[in-house]
């Protein structure tokens, strides 16, 4: 009976340090998801502000467009990016992709390569609603996509579309070979990619048509400068022939010396007229 106080002091005492080092560990383990966190939102912020530069800098589209893979990639962990554009509305086209088990480091999916939008996929169903979607698992659904993905062994995706003038013009797409992967603070990353693409796109698209519009406007003023040459042209011969021939009548009217002095001023006409 003399050791139960200290029996019960000692499992309260471990009781208390049994629960400290929990919290302790807590904290630890909190601290550290923080930490992860933290550097994860750094990497995605410098692979962002890389891919913004280029934008700015107005790059070349085909650039661009490997360098987002290459950065959505490296900075979400993700084992396959593909960033397409629609193509009458039934159908896309792979602009750039990566995936981490290409040996080479490349792609699985080749740039160029077509698919059909039929049955379901993430593409399909951002063209459709022109807003961002999920697959948790691609085991659950069918299609030409579905099954390519499937045969890369991709488990589950999400897709930002890329608007252009308020048209969806293509989509961003990122694939992983575990379900469930993706959370919704991941599809806000996604969408920063997506805008900037849509950026240069249309930043890319205005470019070209202004030059365009130059191009027609210097056109246009050549012609109208030929055509003022060639008024300028017609006109003169033509006032020069009607000035000969009225010199010519009065020379045939007029007498020696005057007719000789007539005749040099027609052929002088008649050799501007040539």
């Amino acid at each position: 009976d003399s050791l139960a106080p200290a029996l019960a002091v000692f499992l309260t005492l471990a009781l208390l340090t049994n629960v400290l080092v929990g919290q302790a560990r807590l904290r630890a383990a909190e601290a550290e998801e923080r930490r992860r966190e933290a550097d994860l939102l750094a990497v995605q912020q410098a692979a962002l502000r890389r891919v913004a530069t280029l934008v700015a800098r107005s790059a070349d589209p085909t650039e661009l467009y490997d360098v987002t893979v290459d950065e959505l990639s490296r900075s979400s962990g993700a084992d396959h990016v593909t960033l397409v554009r629609f193509e009458s509305g039934d159908s896309c086209v792979v602009l750039a992709a990566r995936d981490r088990a290409d040996p080479a480091g490349g792609s699985a999916m080749h740039v160029g390569e077509r698919f059909p939008l039929t049955g379901d996929s993430i593409s399909a169903r951002v063209l459709r609603s022109g807003a961002p979607d999920r697959i948790v698992d691609y085991a659950t659904v069918a299609g030409p996509i579905a099954t390519r993905l499937q045969g890369l062994g991709v488990r589950s995706g999400a897709g930002a579309p890329l608007i252009v003038d308020g048209v969806v013009r293509g989509a961003l797409l990122v694939g992983s070979r575990r379900p469930l992967s993706f959370s919704p603070q991941f599809e806000d990353h996604l969408g920063d990619f997506a805008d900037l693409v849509s950026t240069a796109i249309a930043n890319a698209e205005t470019r070209a048509e202004l030059t365009a519009s130059r191009a027609r406007i210097v056109a246009a003023a050549d012609e109208a400068r030929r055509g003022f040459e060639r008024d300028l042209h017609d006109g003169a011969q033509q006032r020069i022939v009607s000035l000969s021939l009225q010199l010519r009548a009065i020379e045939g009217a007029a007498e020696d010396p005057l007719r000789g002095e007539l005749s040099q001023v027609v052929s002088g006409l008649a050799e501007l007229h040539t």
